[in-house]
Order: C-alpha cells, then sequence, then structure tokens
C-alpha cells in the first residue's frame, strides 16, 4: 500500500490519474480548480444487463448501489476526455463509450435528462431511453 499512497501523492498535481483508495480499489480522480472526483473503472452492471433507464438508475442511487454524475462533473471529464480515457486502460479498466445517463434533468421538461457521449459531448434526451451507467465514488 506503500507504493500505490506514493503514487498518489505524485499524482497530486494532475488534473486526471490514477488513485488507489485505502481498501486498494483503483479510481480514475479528475480534479479541476472546483472538483474533486473519482470514476470507476468499470460500467455498472447487474448480471448481464448493462443500459438502464433513467428512473432505474435513480432508483440504484437511492439504495446507495450506484452514485450518478451530474453534468457539471460531465463537462471536466469531457475536457481531459483523452486523459481520462487513457488513465482508466492504464488502471485496467474501460474507457468511457457510448452513452451515460447524468443525474441532471432538464429545467424545462421532467421527463428529459442530460446523458454523456464519452468523446461526443453531452445532449438531453427522454428518460425512458435505456443508456450505460458509470459510477462515482462515495466520498
Amino acid at each position: 500500500m506503500k507504493n500505490e499512497t506514493e503514487k498518489n501523492q505524485q499524482n497530486e498535481l494532475k488534473p486526471v490519474s490514477v488513485f488507489v483508495d485505502e481498501n486498494g480499489k483503483k479510481w480514475v480522480r479528475v480534479r479541476t480548480l472546483d472538483l474533486d472526483f473519482k470514476i470507476d473503472l468499470h460500467d455498472y452492471k447487474e448480471g448481464n444487463k448493462a443500459r438502464f433507464t433513467w428512473h432505474e438508475l435513480m432508483e440504484r442511487a437511492k439504495e446507495g448501489k450506484i452514485r450518478m454524475i451530474d453534468k457539471k462533473k460531465v463537462k471536466a471529464i469531457y475536457l481531459y476526455i483523452d486523459e481520462v480515457n487513457a488513465a482508466l486502460k492504464e488502471a485496467g479498466g474501460e474507457e468511457l463509450k457510448g452513452w451515460y445517463w447524468t443525474e441532471t434533468e432538464s429545467q424545462y421538461y421532467s421527463y428529459i435528462a442530460w446523458v454523456f457521449g464519452g468523446t461526443y459531448g453531452c445532449l438531453y434526451t427522454c428518460k425512458v431511453y435505456a443508456h450505460g451507467c458509470r459510477s462515482l465514488a462515495c466520498d
């Protein structure tokens, strides 16, 4: 664990780095001037199921199974998407590909929420469609 602690300290100034927590779990850490969060290395799955409606994922979040990303953090990921995907691969994880739900709802329509498309950026869509989820560390 000492080597991982030293690596974490060396990565303190990098906006994107591999981070190992006190339990030995690897994450990708994203840091900006006002944000500091960790992304899971793999998409959230339940058995073979990897695509969920927005409502299903919000239920999982209420149960404490996942922590949904918000639109503000998506902007930080998008800013550093190449570095994030490189760190995910370095840590043995999966790159952000496809579309992922955010917890951010439309301010105008209750049936719409924001999704994030890796290198494609953000857009909003109907909450009944099925998309993936990449959970965040619960700090």
